[in-house]
């Protein structure tokens, strides 16, 4: 008989966590399952794409002005016409919500997902300060709570979240999709003339939506850095609300013929193929960097923060430095431009290794599904 999971995640824009929920509906046996999902807002960039796969998505419109809608009213119908056998929260702000409806359903098995490090709850906005206060009373309720990164899990169960129901189930990555066998060199030399990049560009991407714990400053400052030392670079931000003018702003005119900001994309694996080097600069509250992973899938030298499980990652394949030193960033990029072509390739080829012996989705929605079926 088929189990009963229903998702409640905060939204489905993109980011980390709401990719991570595609990838494991994408890979997980649907024949097992009759799944749910629940976004607290809409169904945003990524629901569509969930609804693809033949699962329904229920959006509760949820917003600071609209604290109750039709919707929410209508979920407990919903649920109870679905008859869960598993409630799988993403992110604080579902797993809070999830937890009062859970009230309503003692025999569901309740799985929170936090995918957020805590190194200072001062850094949280007020509402989200809340959510966490009160995710930590409830946080003894759950069946499980599953972090993705043993950084989280550790800082957690010191601000007082339970210790007796956790594990860590790291981010699942789609090795076919994300190799670099699947473009070719004409494609890559397509993107640049369409992003109309010069050529002998040696180009350093950055994708992370603007945040300020993503590190965004810290990155324009860097690239300014090393655009005074040599001019055969181009650096790329990808990401949500990245081509904003506060971050335009940061740039000297002089040097904007250096950036493209090119905001939210579909084609990171066709991105990461142009790129020389791939940076993951947050400052704080980074879990387990998707984008990170999906670089070093696509063969592309990483720096990252040690920031999360970013030293975990990369391990001995990458460089991994302290966060918001830009004069640290600055120097990483050009040390490793330094490298020859054949050294670089071969770090991106140690890299792809690392993803794809210890981080693949096949691997992690096993884990996932030996949850499912306790």
């Amino acid at each position: 008989m088929k189990k009963n999971i229903v998702h409640f995640i905060t939204g489905l824009n993109t980011g980390g966590a709401e990719i991570m929920l595609l990838k494991l509906l994408s890979a997980i046996n649907l024949d097992k399952y009759n799944i749910l999902i629940v976004s607290l807002i809409d169904k945003g960039t990524i629901g569509h794409k969930i609804e693809s796969l033949g699962i329904k998505v229920y959006a509760l419109n949820l917003s600071r002005k609209r604290p109750v809608t039709f919707s929410l009213l209508s979920l407990p119908f919903v649920l109870k016409r679905f008859k869960p056998n598993v409630f799988h929260g993403w992110m604080y702000h579902a797993n809070l919500l999830l937890s009062f409806i859970s009230l309503l359903y003692p025999n569901v098995r309740v799985i929170w997902g936090i995918r957020h490090s805590l190194y200072d709850i001062n850094k949280e906005k007020l509402l989200t300060k809340i959510v966490i206060y009160l995710c930590k009373f409830f946080s003894k309720k759950c069946t499980n709570i599953v972090f993705n990164s043993s950084v989280s899990l550790e800082q957690h169960v010191k601000y007082g979240f339970s210790e007796n129901n956790c594990s860590v189930i790291h981010n699942g990555f789609d090795t076919i999709n994300f190799s670099p066998d699947n473009i070719t060199e004409k494609q890559s030399n397509n993107l640049k003339t369409h992003l109309r990049i010069p050529e002998n560009k040696n180009l350093i991407g950055f994708v992370a939506r603007f945040h300020p714990m993503k590190g965004h400053k810290n990155f324009i400052k860097a690239a300014i850095k090393v655009i005074n030392k040599r001019e055969d670079v181009c650096f790329i931000l990808v990401g949500s609300e990245v081509s904003n003018k506060k971050l335009y702003h940061l740039i000297p005119k002089k040097m904007r013929s250096f950036f493209y900001l090119l905001g939210e994309r579909s084609d990171i694996a066709a991105l990461n193929s142009i790129f020389d080097i791939s940076v993951n600069c947050s400052n704080w509250g980074e879990g387990f960097s998707n984008s990170i992973c999906e670089s070093m899938l696509m063969e592309v030298p990483c720096i990252a923060t040690n920031v999360g499980e970013s030293g975990l990652i990369l391990k001995n394949c990458g460089v991994i430095i302290e966060p918001n030193n830009e004069v640290l960033l600055a120097n990483s990029i050009i040390n490793l431009l330094s490298k020859s072509l054949q050294e670089r390739k071969e770090i991106g080829k140690l890299e792809r290794s690392r993803i794809v012996d210890n981080f693949s989705i096949e691997v992690i929605c096993m884990k996932y599904e030996s949850l499912y079926l306790v």
